[in-house]
């Protein structure tokens, strides 16, 4: 078989081999180079649902979710105020923004840090602010210990009223706080009264015993000035081994400023008195009432079933009386049987 000779190439061919395999024509050869692989882009899946239209419902709960997860500063924590009746607002101990009611003791109480076991104190409580426009009002003191006594006094204008404490000889020695109460429809806290109870005082014996005008002397108001009288006095404390047993005093024996003898003797009053030290002015009705009227007989003479607390027995007259009448000295004779 015979080859086929290829015919060599020409002078022209051989220069358009060489000019295309130059750059450009004239630089120089360079090997060709494989282009850089990007790498592969991730797109993310988009759903026709991806982004819904914000509604008022989903940003409330936006808002709802936000705040649970990044709560707000906390504040001190605060008691839900008491829903009382606006008429008459409840009196907290001294912690309420509504003015408080005075709380006056009658009288002043004594520098002595204790009220003696088997004594009594007055106190005065105005809450008329408070309770101007009350009807029907009623006082009620509770918390007291066991054997102290209260009694309330209404006074003249709603929201005042006076309170009486009696301790008992054998209370011990310690603080007593009280609560006073006002009802209208519901129970409110108006104040708390206070006291120390201190060693006990030495009841009432029987005997003869001399007063005078000058160091014994007490007044006493029943109701207006006219009502005042005074005169000497005995302090006689009867204690609850003494309850039930009878007391009998009597004027025995009289005498003006000068000596002379007074008679007829002159009227004697039994008085139970709220205060220590005994108050020397007692007044039994009104706003600074610290006194209750037992017995009074004109004759000089009195007799009464004993209960215990602190009394007076007072050889009392009329100011209106001449100097000449009245009685300076006194003795008075006590009898319990």
């Amino acid at each position: 078989m015979k080859g086929y000779r290829v015919p060599a190439p020409g002078p022209r061919a051989l220069a358009l081999v060489a000019c295309l395999t130059l750059v450009a024509c004239g630089g120089a050869a360079t090997p060709p180079t494989a282009p850089p692989t990007a790498p592969p882009t991730v797109r993310p899946t988009v759903t026709a649902t991806a982004e819904a239209p914000a509604t008022p419902e989903a940003t409330a709960t936006a808002e709802a979710t936000a705040s649970a997860v990044t709560p707000e500063p906390t504040q001190p924590a605060t008691a839900a105020p008491t829903a009382v009746p606006t008429q008459v607002p409840t009196v907290a101990a001294s912690t309420v923004a509504a003015p408080t009611p005075t709380l006056v003791p009658t009288p002043a109480p004594p520098k002595a840090s204790a009220l003696p076991a088997g004594a009594a104190q007055a106190y005065f409580v105005d809450a008329s602010n408070l309770l101007a426009n009350a009807s029907p009002l009623t006082w009620k003191v509770r918390d007291l210990p066991t054997g102290m006594q209260a009694q309330t006094i209404p006074g003249a204008v709603p929201g005042q009223v006076s309170v009486l404490l009696q301790s008992d000889c054998e209370q011990a020695p310690g603080p007593v706080t009280a609560a006073l109460e006002a009802t209208v429809a519901e129970t409110f806290v108006i104040t708390r009264l206070t006291l120390a109870i201190g060693p006990a005082l030495a009841p009432a014996r029987e005997g003869a015993f001399v007063v005078n005008a000058g160091t014994d002397g007490y007044s006493i108001r029943r109701g207006g000035p006219s009502t005042l009288r005074s005169g000497p006095g005995l302090v006689l404390v009867f204690c609850k081994t003494q309850t039930g047993k009878t007391l009998t005093a009597l004027v025995s024996q009289a005498k003006i400023a000068s000596g002379l003898p007074l008679s007829p003797p002159p009227a004697l009053s039994l008085i139970r008195v709220y205060g220590w030290p005994t108050p020397r002015e007692l007044q039994t009705t009104g706003l600074s009432v610290n006194s209750v009227e037992v017995a009074r007989e004109d004759a000089g003479r009195v007799s009464v079933v004993i209960e215990p607390g602190v009394y007076l027995l007072v050889a009392d007259v009329s100011p209106l009386v001449a100097e000449g009448r009245r009685p300076y000295t006194v003795t008075l004779s006590v009898e319990m049987r």
